[in-house]
C-alpha cells in the first residue's frame, strides 16, 4: 500500500500594510529656549504622528530629544500604533543646544539601519543655532547628511525663529533636503507641523525626496515656498494654501 508523502507548507510571509513601509527618525530640540513653544511643539508632534499612522503603509518611529545635558533616545523603531503621546513630562526644555553632536548621533544611527524599510525620513526640529557641541564639526555633519541623501533619505529641517533654509543650504550643504522657517509662537509652530506632515506624506506616497522650502508667518500662514532640487509629482504644499 502506497503511503502519501507528507507535505509541509512554508509559513506565509507577514503582509505589509497597503503601502510602503516607512522609518521615521525625529530629532527634537529640548534646549531651554524651546520653553516658549513647549505646548505648541507637543501638540504639533502628536498631530504629526496621528496623521502619519493613518496613511497607508506601516511606520516605525525613533524619537531623540537633546540638550547640553543629554541626547536621549526615548524609543527606537516603535510601530506607529505604539508611539506614546509626547507630554509635558517627557518634553522638558532646559540647557543649551549641541546641535551638531545631536544630528551626528542620529545620522550615524540612521546609516547603520541600512535599507530595512521602503522609505526613510529624518526630521530635525530646533529653535536655535549650534552652541554646545564638543565632538563634531559642520563639515563632518554635512558629510553624514549627504550620505543619507545619497541613500534616498528624506531630510527635513524645521527652524523656529531661525533660518533653517539657509542652514541646510549653506551650513550643511544638503541638496535634496526640505526646510521650514517658522515663528516661535503657537500658531506658526502648529502650522509648521502641518507643513512637515504634508511633505512627509508626499514622500511616502511618491518615493521622491523633496527640497521644498516653506516659510510660515507669525499668524500661521504659508507666505512662501520654493523648490531648489528634486520635486515630487504633486505640490505637497497645495493644501496649505487653501
Amino acid at each position: 500500500m502506497k503511503t502519501k508523502k507528507k507535505t509541509t507548507k512554508s509559513k506565509p510571509k507577514p503582509k505589509k500594510g497597503k503601502g510602503p513601509s516607512t522609518y521615521l527618525s525625529l530629532l527634537l530640540d529640548r534646549s531651554g529656549s524651546m520653553a516658549s513653544i513647549r505646548e505648541a511643539t507637543i501638540d504639533a508632534f502628536n498631530e504629526f504622528v496621528g496623521a502619519q499612522v493613518k496613511l497607508p503603509g506601516t511606520t516605525a518611529w525613533t524619537l531623540t530629544i537633546f540638550d547640553s545635558e543629554g541626547v536621549d533616545r526615548l524609543y527606537h523603531e516603535l510601530p506607529g500604533a505604539q508611539v506614546p503621546t509626547l507630554s509635558r513630562e517627557t518634553f522638558v526644555p532646559r540647557s543649551l543646544t549641541p546641535l551638531l553632536d545631536s544630528i551626528a548621533k542620529v545620522a550615524k544611527d540612521a546609516l547603520d539601519l541600512g535599507g530595512k524599510y521602503d522609505r526613510h525620513v529624518l526630521v530635525i526640529q530646533t529653535d536655535g543655532y549650534e552652541n554646545a557641541s564638543r565632538e563634531f564639526t559642520f563639515p563632518q555633519v554635512s558629510a553624514l547628511l549627504k550620505d543619507l541623501e545619497a541613500k534616498g533619505w528624506q531630510i527635513l529641517y524645521l527652524g523656529a525663529g531661525i533660518d533653517a533654509i539657509k542652514s541646510m543650504k549653506d551650513a550643511f550643504g544638503t541638496v535634496n533636503a526640505g526646510a521650514v522657517n517658522y515663528f516661535a509662537n503657537e500658531a506658526s509652530t502648529l502650522r509648521a507641523g502641518v507643513a512637515m506632515s504634508t511633505m512627509v506624506a508626499s514622500y511616502r506616497t511618491t518615493g521622491q525626496t523633496t527640497s521644498l522650502n516653506a516659510c510660515i508667518d507669525a499668524k500661521g500662514n504659508l507666505v512662501g515656498s520654493s523648490t531648489v532640487a528634486k520635486t515630487p509629482r504633486r505640490d505637497p504644499m497645495a493644501q496649505l494654501r487653501r
